[in-house]
């Protein structure tokens, strides 16, 4: 029986490798190793439909059709398997196409996140609540663009009702927030509890004051703007105060992940204070108010 379940492993094995062989194949055929363009390799984006093989999601600018792929892709793992059955309500194993320009990703689903926690945990559910709360969904976004890993140190200087420490503590990080306001602060610590993360600190501090007595693997925040916050008496300026406060608190490796309002250009500040500009995405959040995330990583 053991002997049986060894080949199985096997077959699967080499069917899986037999779909890289063909994925090379699609993208020297399809032009997606675009050296002779001069363009990077596009980013793989985080969307599409999750089934047996399938869900392959065909953008504007591609130029390869997903759906042939995914039926040729489909074929050859099952040509190559036994005893392996296809369905579409509840698979084991879940494999999603998903085709951006001339690129096609093939990826096995690993985890799966129950979007009613998104629902569970908007801002006005918490026990403590402010105007102007970031969605768990978009915090999260911005967690994992942060890279950090379970027990690394994620920093929030600006931690408002704890929004980023929740989401860094759910997924393992450990989490410190400071913020000049106390209620804030304390807010933090009291949603953290009700969110069940544990290994977290708040501080009631300014952002020119702080100073780490561990240096942090990553920075995600949302610093303060508009009517509704408070600045300390600051203006947009508080942008360039919080890239040299925290530059002195971060390791040569970590990533900060920012969110600013369109009307605030912190590009100006990146190079006079040493970062570099990795990644920059855009979220329409209503008419007067887009929001920028912005990826950054030390100019060393």
């Amino acid at each position: 029986y053991k002997n049986k379940e060894r080949m199985n492993i096997m077959k699967k094995i080499t069917a899986l490798f037999l779909v890289l062989l063909l994925v090379l194949s699609m993208l020297v055929s399809c032009g997606a190793a675009n050296d002779a363009t001069g363009n990077s390799a596009p980013t793989p984006p985080s969307k599409g439909e999750s089934t047996q093989v399938g869900g392959s999601d065909n953008f504007e600018t591609s130029k390869v059709d997903g759906e042939d792929y995914e039926r040729k892709i489909g074929s050859l793992i099952l040509d190559n398997s036994e005893n392996l059955k296809v369905n579409l309500t509840k698979p084991n194993t879940k494999i999603r196409l998903i085709v951006y320009e001339n690129t096609v990703y093939i990826c096995m689903e690993k985890y799966v996140l129950n979007k009613k926690y998104f629902q569970d945990f908007k801002p006005h559910k918490r026990p403590f609540f402010h105007p102007g709360c970031m969605s768990p969904k978009l915090a999260r976004c911005m967690v994992n663009l942060s890279r950090i890993k379970k027990g690394q140190l994620l920093l929030d200087p600006f931690c408002g009702t704890g929004g980023m420490l929740m989401e860094g503590g759910l997924i393992g990080a450990r989490v410190v927030g400071t913020d000049i306001d106390w209620n804030m602060k304390n807010g933090s610590a009291i949603n953290c509890e009700y969110a069940g993360v544990k290994d977290y600190k708040t501080y009631q501090v300014d952002i020119n004051e702080l100073k780490m007595y561990e240096l942090c693997d990553a920075v995600v925040t949302d610093p303060p703007y508009g009517i509704s916050t408070t600045t300390g008496g600051r203006n947009d300026l508080i942008f360039k105060d919080f890239l040299l406060a925290i530059k002195r608190n971060m390791k040569e490796n970590a990533l900060l992940v920012i969110a600013s309002p369109h009307f605030v250009n912190i590009d100006q500040f990146l190079d006079e204070v040493g970062f570099k500009l990795l990644e920059r995405y855009q979220i329409k959040m209503h008419k007067s108010l887009t929001r920028i995330i912005s990826v950054i990583a030390l100019d060393n």
